[in-house]
């Protein structure tokens, strides 16, 4: 009954989350599909998969249905292309091709499988196994190794394999349950690629080509009845875009219209809903936004080379889809595992960042790291448009998408902060959504050491990396943020709201919060800051609004990268994580209960320990990790402090207070002294040395070598006025990168305050 009760409350939660049309729209779906299973492919089907006029009767290579010039390049070309591949990438592809004629295959991060020929869908194997195996992206494989080598042998197994793959599936498309429209969608993908990489050869059989093109124009019609407008989301952007593929490149079609203008249309449509204003994508999977990202970066290109009136369009959100993708890039090529997420996917081809034209130093060290030959071959005359950018920024703000970067540098050695105060998911769709908000990650001289623990292939081993405790975040009672449901879904999640962002050459600052906690009664938010002091340390100060008589449980949570080696210094009272030559250091103060009133140290109920964790960044390897809880057991509101710096940096933290209500935090190094406050937007004012007030949410007060004058940063909002006789003059008060102003402070008193 209890079962049968969660049920009904779960579908009622789900629908009541959805689009009224959706109900409707995912019954159709279900008719549809069943209906496919029946009758795919009707008479009406074939008509439009085969092409006008017949010139698969002309067996000459060159007779081809497709419009070759318009393609990203001609045969003339393709000489040319070969000799721009480095000579490692070319090498590499060839091995890798040679182990697909042994039908040799490796995925999900299982060790390599050789499969018998004709077998399809293996025992023993997990349904993205199969998914990756029929997504033949192999096909494209082979296709690079023939161009690199003219081996005719690589062009015979795929005429062998394809051939072998038509008969058996082709006519079971809606039937075979591991293969839905989003899997031939990618299957399209890559039939295409494999198609232009073999054309030119004239040792292609003119019959299997035609076996071949009819088969490709069949998964395009199958998609076209099937494509997911019930699921908002990748599935129904990346199916369109096949679609779109399908329309331009093969016009003799007699579907090409219907596809081409299906396709383009949702295309134009779902950028507009998926992709935020800042370029990120809606799921906010970061893995997901580098597919996509990819996707549309080719589709731009197509769309330029055939003068689409989308092109624009496509341009304006791939360059902003690649920023983001470039910003959160470790120094290593990794990138942090925000929402469901792998560091590989079969579905990822191109390398958004350089196709979209960001030509730059770095652009073959990208092109190095990727798992395939595509970008070389989009980009290999770097035709593409120059996009300018800030190299010396230290800060973006990626609003919309809630994601905040803080980079030291574009080097492989430099430091990479990603947080995460954002919305999560889809709010129409949170399948791929985690309980992460103010979490953040962390990479040192290129390595992760703060990580983001992946996703999962099953729902059982999803649902722990989806949770609150699986992030670096703040959990309270143990409970969860959010509501986590069956098959992805997410309810009751929390609202985030950003405070204040501010970015300099010298520090970054950011603080927001959010309420996932007000249902559980007693606690009103969760609020993070954070102050990046570029090159010295990072502060994150956490503070837990709310009351009530009872004591509860803050857990401070710190996941660390896979292969990071842990010690606690108890004699110094910090931790200390090392990942290759990094070194991340951490150190804590007493917790404080009753910030703003009357703080109180509480040490004793605090307590340290450190649990086995599990991270999963490739797909199909789980790896152990250490997660560092620091659990303290107070009253409401309660506040934590961490400070992180590399182990080499001599840093001494305390706190000191300037009378009963004022709490500030002093990091003290060598040459430099800094005190640190931040509010928690009351209505009493600041008070700053030499008279100064503001109704800042946060002050910076700096004194370090080599600068005349101490000073002061706050918020650019802020008003600042005298408490007493001084007078400010203007020249006092200057803007300080962006988000930040600063106030010249008169030392003597500064001393007098420390």
């Amino acid at each position: 009954m209890f079962a049968s009760n969660s049920r009904i409350v779960w579908t009622i939660r789900k629908l009541g989350s959805r689009n009224p049309l959706y109900i409707p729209g995912r019954l159709a779906s279900i008719v549809r599909r069943r209906w496919l299973a029946r009758c795919f492919p009707t008479n009406a089907m074939l008509k439009r998969a085969r092409v006008v006029d017949s010139p698969f009767a002309v067996e000459e290579p060159g007779a081809v249905p497709c419009r070759y010039g318009n393609w990203h390049w001609r045969a003339s070309e393709e000489s040319a292309i070969v000799e721009s591949v480095p000579a490692k990438r070319k090498a590499s592809t060839i091995q890798a091709a040679n182990s697909i004629i042994r039908r040799t295959f490796s995925f999900r991060g299982k060790p390599p499988r050789t499969i018998k020929r004709s077998e399809w869908c293996p025992e023993g194997v997990s349904r993205g196994w199969i998914w990756d195996l029929n997504r033949h992206n192999w096909f494209a494989t082979l296709g690079f190794a023939y161009q690199y080598s003219h081996d005719e042998k690589y062009l015979e197994y795929f005429v062998a394999e394809s051939s072998d793959w038509i008969d058996q599936n082709i006519g079971r498309l809606a039937q075979n349950r591991w293969d839905t429209p989003f899997e031939v969608a990618a299957r399209i993908n890559s039939w295409i690629w494999a198609y232009f990489l073999f054309a030119s050869s004239p040792a292609w059989p003119g019959s299997h080509r035609r076996k071949f093109l009819e088969s490709l124009g069949l998964l395009a019609e199958y998609v076209s009845q099937s494509i997911e407008h019930h699921c908002p989301g990748n599935h129904l952007l990346l199916e369109a875009k096949a679609l779109a593929m399908m329309g331009e490149m093969f016009p003799a079609f007699r579907g090409a219209e219907s596809w081409r203008n299906r396709g383009w249309g949702i295309v134009v449509r779902e950028i507009e809903e998926q992709v935020c204003a800042d370029g990120v994508h809606a799921e906010r999977s970061t893995m997901y936004h580098r597919i996509i990202a990819g996707e549309l970066s080719e589709l731009w290109r197509i769309s330029a080379r055939n003068s689409h009136t989308a092109c624009d369009k496509l341009l304006g959100v791939a360059v902003r889809m690649a920023e983001f993708q470039r910003w959160i890039t470790h120094g290593d090529g990794t990138f942090p595992l925000f929402g469901d997420a792998y560091l590989e996917d079969t579905y990822y081809r191109f390398c958004a960042p350089a196709i979209v034209g960001h030509i730059s130093p770095d652009v073959d060290a990208m092109l190095s790291r990727e798992p395939a030959d595509y970008s070389d071959w989009l980009i290999w005359n770097k035709d593409c448009n120059q996009i300018e950018r800030a190299e010396d920024a230290c800060g973006r703000a990626f609003r919309d998408g809630g994601y905040f970067v803080v980079r030291s540098g574009w080097s492989h050695s430099s430091d990479v902060l990603v947080w995460d105060c954002g919305q999560i998911g889809l709010a129409t769709n949170r399948k791929h959504a985690h309980l992460d908000t103010l979490s953040f990650t962390l990479a040192i001289d290129g390595h992760p050491l703060l990580a983001d623990p992946g996703t999962h292939e099953s729902d059982d081993g999803r649902t722990p990396l989806r949770s609150t405790g699986a992030h670096n975040t703040v959990r309270i009672d143990g409970e969860e943020m959010a509501i986590l449901a069956d098959r992805g879904e997410v309810f009751s999640p929390p609202t985030a709201t950003v405070d204040d962002w501010a970015t300099s050459p010298t520090c970054t600052f950011a603080s927001g919060r959010h309420d996932g906690y007000r249902r559980i009664g007693y606690c009103s938010l969760v609020r993070r800051s954070l102050l990046c002091m570029h090159g010295k340390y990072w502060l994150v100060l956490d503070r837990v609004l709310g009351k009530g008589k009872h004591k509860h449980i803050i857990e401070q949570r710190w996941q660390f990268a896979p292969g990071s080696q842990v010690e606690f210094d108890e004699f110094a009272g910090s931790i200390a994580a090392t990942a290759g030559s990094s070194v991340l250091q951490l150190r804590w103060l007493d917790c404080i209960s009753g910030v703003g009133e009357n703080p109180i140290a509480s040490n004793d109920s605090t307590e340290w320990a450190t649990e086995e964790g599990w991270s999963e960044p490739y797909c199909g390897r789980p790896t152990a990790t250490t997660v560092l809880v620091r659990k303290v057991r107070s009253h409401l509101p309660v506040g934590l402090e961490l400070l992180a710096s590399r182990e080499a940096t001599d840093l001494r933290f305390v706190r000191s207070h300037a009378g009963n209500r004022t709490e500030w935090l002093t990091i003290e190094g060598d040459g430099f002294k800094h005190s640190v406050r931040v509010t928690d937007g009351g209505s009493e004012p600041m008070h700053l040395p030499g008279n100064v007030v503001t109704d800042s949410n946060f002050a910076i007060l700096l004194d370090d070598t080599g600068r005349s004058e101490a000073c002061a940063l706050i918020s650019e909002r802020a008003a600042v006025w005298a408490a007493g006789p001084r007078q400010l003059a203007r020249a006092e008060l200057a803007p300080f990168g962006a988000g930040f102003r600063r106030i010249s402070l008169n030392q003597s008193d500064l001393v007098a305050f420390w």
